[in-house]
């Protein structure tokens, strides 16, 4: 019997080695289970496919030297997703670790998507491939963690897409900025009908006032907190929560 109130770790595996029994000889996870976590037989896990709303619970039965079997024992089906999309683009920041922190805390709170683009105001981040493979696995191991089901997508850009492109008006369009001229609180806004909604935050120092013109004939809603200034990478889990909270999830 599987006590669902108790701890046990999650990890991701692909849907087609989600069988009965599977056999792991992934070389990081092996190494995780048996040295990091130091997993004994009889001992519970948790594997998820990213693709169905279910924690598959397994039991270990066998550890070697090259492999871990084990036997699945119940599925939990649950959905800790958000009952709207949550889509957040981000001017780049300065540094990769505030781009670590973004993608780490913002999967946690439930977001599907992440576009970042460099805004007037970015100054130059090169992220090779191998910087966002890391970013990658940090949104995995995040979702892992925080016991969500599906990986956000993650995409950046070398132009500011955003001010080039059209706004489909049947979203909504949440734009953070710094000034009260125009705005509304975040209290003020309904989101009774809305399936989606996109969150646009600047990078230090805001978007710049010519961005800012830019956006004013667009479908957004314009928000401002308060007189304290937060940072870019403390605004989207701030508007994530309390929209996570006004939607009821």
């Amino acid at each position: 019997m599987v006590c669902q109130d108790s701890y046990m770790q999650r990890f991701y595996l692909p849907q087609t080695l989600l069988g009965s029994q599977i056999t792991l000889r992934d070389t990081g996870l092996y190494h995780q289970l048996t040295r990091v976590l130091r997993a004994r037989v009889w001992e519970q896990v948790i594997f998820f496919d990213w693709v169905s709303l279910r924690d598959e619970v397994y039991e270990i039965a066998t550890i070697d030297k090259q492999s871990v079997k084990c036997q699945k024992i119940q599925t939990l089906t649950k959905n800790s997703e958000l009952t709207y999309s949550l889509h957040l683009f981000q001017a780049l920041p300065h540094k990769l670790e505030k781009l670590e922190y973004i993608i780490e805390k913002w999967v946690e709170i439930g977001y599907r998507s992440f576009t970042f683009f460099p805004s007037e105001r970015s100054q130059k981040l090169v992220l090779s491939d191998n910087k966002k493979a890391r970013l990658e696995k940090i949104a995995q191991e995040a979702l892992e963690q925080c016991g969500g089901n599906i990986i956000p997508q993650i995409e950046f850009y070398e132009e500011n897409i955003i001010f080039s492109t059209s706004v489909p008006w049947v979203i909504r369009h949440i734009f953070c900025h710094t000034s009260w001229a125009h705005t509304q609180k975040l209290s003020d806004i309904s989101l009774d009908s809305e399936n989606q909604v996109w969150v646009y935050i600047g990078p230090e120092g805001g978007f710049s006032e010519n961005e800012v013109e830019m956006m004013r004939d667009k479908w957004y809603t314009w928000v401002y907190f308060w007189s304290r200034i937060l940072r870019c990478e403390t605004v989207s889990s701030v508007v994530g929560f309390y929209l996570k909270q006004k939607k009821g999830d």
